[in-house]
């Protein structure tokens, strides 16, 4: 009996936790012409809930990102996201000088700082609004083109492309790939198991190290510590008999393994 509730507790605990996250990585941007003195960079997380962008433009105008599924980001429609001195707002490209702000504004900056000439912008978003126009972040390894915008000039009024001052100066789109670490580090082993002092963890070669989190049959935490390929084992003496769930972090992914202690 204790083995059944152990096992849907353990499902439940870890069904609702050890959701993959994905990840695009710090991606840089390609560089306006003329040029800031700034290489953007954008990087796209997603969860089970929230998309987080963090992005890197110059301090001193306003920037932007359109998103979209299609090889080509049309000028006559689109999602724009753009930051306006003071809101990351949302907008739609309705044509040649068109962006529109949208009704409901659904991102949040979480962070905004500057150093020197470049401002870093750290905002979330629901996945889906809901709302026509807007674009919908996957929770699965997705193709997705990235169109970058900036003014021209140092102005954070918005102009149409065209004029080295208030210019949208749109890069040609390019594929990203949401993508996780998750199925690599879903690879590691754990020796002995059953175990009774010292747990050897074998990393995947990909991945120099890891955080290392061990939950009892209640979903209790009951210890946390590290592994690296060089220091690779963990002293689990001071845990009580039982069956266990183990699970491993790092940077874009997560894996768990059932462990017992005899």
């Amino acid at each position: 009996m204790k083995k059944i509730v152990f096992i849907l507790l353990a499902t439940s605990f870890f069904g609702s936790n050890c959701f993959s996250q994905y990840s695009t990585g710090t991606i840089n941007l390609p560089a306006s012409t003329p040029a800031t003195g700034t290489t953007p960079t954008v990087k796209i997380d997603v969860s089970s809930s929230l998309v987080t962008l963090t992005v890197t433009g110059p301090s001193d105008r306003w920037f932007g990102l359109a998103f979209s599924t299609a090889a080509i980001i049309g000028m006559n429609a689109g999602d724009l996201v753009a930051y306006d001195g003071t809101n990351l707002t949302d907008r739609s490209l309705g044509g040649i000088g068109i962006y529109d702000i949208d009704t409901n504004q659904d991102w949040t900056i979480t962070s905004n700082t500057t150093a020197g000439s470049v401002r870093t912008l750290v905002v979330t978003r629901a996945l889906n609004t809901g709302e026509s126009g807007d674009f919908v972040f996957a929770t699965a390894p997705t193709p997705i083109y990235i169109a970058w915008v900036r003014a021209g000039g140092a102005s954070f009024t918005f102009a149409s492309h065209g004029g080295l001052q208030n210019a949208a100066r749109a890069q040609q789109p390019y594929n990203i790939t949401l993508g996780t670490k998750d199925f690599e580090l879903s690879k590691f082993k754990l020796y002995p198991n059953p175990v009774t002092d010292k747990l050897i963890i074998e990393l995947p070669e990909t991945i120099q190290s890891s955080d290392v989190e061990i939950f009892d049959y209640l979903g209790r935490n009951v210890l946390k510590t590290s592994v690296s390929n060089i220091d690779n084992s963990i002293n689990v003496s001071g845990l009580s008999k039982g069956n266990y769930i183990i699970k491993l972090n790092v940077a874009d992914g997560k894996a768990s393994k059932s462990l017992i202690i005899n």
